[in-house]
């Protein structure tokens, strides 16, 4: 069995409507359903489901596609990942073993060997004394250490290398998977003399690795490159360990760092998650937002943190969320002020916490200028209630008119921004047109393929597209689903569920409509040729012959 088969199982065993009702309030409209999408903040539902053609779209913010397109975009998961997770939704047994023997082997096999290399550096740590003994002086205890998969690489430069390759690994994989860097005459191994922290997916499967090193020299961390399976932006240390709490207490914890996220998980803080090594950014918090809409985000106190912390609400808020603010004392973190103060002080530090207003206005007083960093954080939320929230809460606590605030807080800016669609796709075109009309009424497909040939189509999405439907004696989405980009999947399903271009036609029409786009196709091409032959010839017979020919197709043109 391979991939592709599997996708048909699941799509037959799956309803669209179903699945996606679990993430997304849906009301039938006409032969479609809508809802509020998932992916931006909004109030008025632009999110459509097909049920007979297998796919979604948002008008708002341009997101379409089918049920894995869905998947992983909601869960923040490769493709991949989202045909297994569907596959044991619908039931379906996915043979690893014979999927390794397909085009996508090379994805498990990475898996793989993060796997095999998470057990490599946990034997490591339980036979080497002064790592186990830093992990002690450090705080953490046993379980922790175990739960989290916690392991040591040790010095020698090519150690896990040599034993990833006794595994019988392709060579192929070994090179993609980031636990190695080439050099003259093969590979060494990039986590040397380091405690290593495996990073897991939402489905507690190790995908990459961060390094400590436990005694001098630089850098200090060190994360593995992205690779097939590995995608900072969609991925918060912890989350896998931290969902269930997160849902149940309804919030969830950013901390800065691996240590800080143990030793919150060790305290019995088990919503506490922790970007990359970067900033919060506008994918972490959509991940973010499929558990929970309220955020405590704990940042140092000094100027660094509290200017981490400035952007961190901006994102948040203007993806609809709310957050409050917690600011440890200078020079601690969460690490150092658990194993300083114990649970009971934290405890009532996150209860002190501030809210975005307060927190804004603390730290900064009621100047003008802190007050418009305040307008242009409102300014940047689609939600208008809570937009008209903050705008009351800050008027009361700032002592402005609220008249005023309202006089300033206007449209969205930087965030809130829909997309839009690539010029090419707002007409649409008679090529356009054609693509549409074979996705939704498939019995005029032999009339077009019999008709034009690819070289016939002049739009690079069209001819992409009608380039792999020509292959198959029907077309049909699902062909294109796995052969388009993202981008050009979202222009397709943006047109196939639009009923303003895809009204409902009769056979008799259909047949028409269809010949007419295919002359308009061929005679644009033929006065496409004609000008080019205008151009480029000097012999004024010749020339009258070539514009008197393109007067009659013009005409022939005008006539429709």
């Amino acid at each position: 069995m391979d991939y592709t088969q599997i996708r048909e199982e699941i799509k037959e065993r799956l309803d669209i409507v179903q699945y996606i009702s679990n993430y997304v309030n849906l009301t039938k409209k006409g032969n479609n359903f809508s809802g509020i999408c998932p992916f931006h903040a909004e109030n008025t539902p632009s999110f459509t489901v097909s049920p007979q053609k297998n796919m979604f779209h948002c008008f708002g913010c341009g997101v379409g596609g089918d049920i894995f397109t869905f998947t992983m975009k909601m869960d923040g998961i490769n493709y991949f990942d989202a045909i297994n997770k569907l596959a044991k939704q619908a039931g379906i047994h996915v043979d690893i073993s014979e999927t390794n023997k397909t085009k996508n082997s090379q994805y498990t096999e990475i898996l793989n060997i993060q796997r095999t290399a998470m057990d490599f550096f946990i034997n490591n740590l339980k036979n080497t004394s002064n790592a186990l003994e830093y992990l002690k002086k450090r705080g953490l205890d046993d379980n922790t250490i175990e739960r989290f998969g916690v392991g040591y690489a040790v010095e020698h430069w090519d150690m896990l290398y040599k034993h990833i390759r006794t595994k019988g690994y392709t060579q192929s994989a070994i090179s993609g998977c980031g636990l190695f860097a080439a050099k003259q005459h093969g590979f060494y191994d990039t986590f040397r003399s380091r405690i290593t922290f495996p990073i897991f997916n939402t489905h507690s499967e190790p995908i990459a690795f961060g390094g400590r090193l436990t005694g001098e020299g630089s850098p200090k961390y060190l994360n593995s490159p992205e690779t097939a399976v590995f995608k900072k932006k969609n991925v918060l240390y912890g989350l896998n360990m931290a969902k269930d709490t997160i849902f149940k207490a309804n919030y969830i914890i950013i901390v800065e760092g691996y240590m800080d996220t143990l030793m919150c998980h060790q305290y019995g803080i088990t919503n506490a998650v922790a970007p990359l090594g970067t900033a919060l950014t506008d994918s972490h918090v959509q991940i973010i937002k499929r558990y929970t809409k309220n955020l405590v985000v704990i940042f140092d106190g000094d100027r660094a943190g509290i200017n981490a912390a400035k952007r961190a609400l901006a994102i948040i808020y203007a993806h609809g969320l709310e957050a409050k603010v917690l600011s440890l004392p200078t020079g601690d973190d969460p690490d150092s002020f658990l194993r300083k103060n114990g649970l009971n002080k934290f405890l009532e530090l996150l209860n002190q916490s501030l809210d975005f207003i307060d927190f804004m206005l603390q730290i900064a007083g009621k100047t003008t200028e802190n007050i418009e960093a305040i307008y242009t954080i409102i300014n940047n939320i689609s939600d208008k209630i809570l937009k008209s929230k903050l705008t009351t809460t800050l008027a009361e606590r700032a002592g402005i008119s609220e008249s005023i605030i309202r006089e300033n807080v206007k449209k969205p800016t930087k965030y809130g921004k829909i997309a839009t669609m690539p010029k090419s796709w707002t007409g649409p075109s008679e090529e356009e047109y054609l693509l549409m009309l074979s996705l939704n009424y498939p019995e005029c497909f032999k009339q077009i393929k019999i008709n034009l040939s690819l070289d016939e189509f002049d739009n690079p999405l069209v001819k992409k597209s009608f380039n792999k439907l020509y292959e198959n004696s029907l077309p049909s989405f699902d062909a294109l689903s796995d052969y388009l980009s993202e981008t050009e999947l979202a222009c397709l399903t943006a047109h196939i569920n639009n009923p303003l271009i895809n009204p409902a036609i009769d056979d008799d029409e259909l047949a028409k409509t269809v010949s007419d786009c295919i002359n308009k196709i061929k005679r644009k091409r033929v006065e496409l040729e004609l000008r080019k032959k205008i151009q480029s010839t000097t012999d004024e017979k010749i020339l009258c012959g070539y514009v008197e020919e393109l007067m009659t197709k013009k005409r022939q043109m005008l006539k429709g």
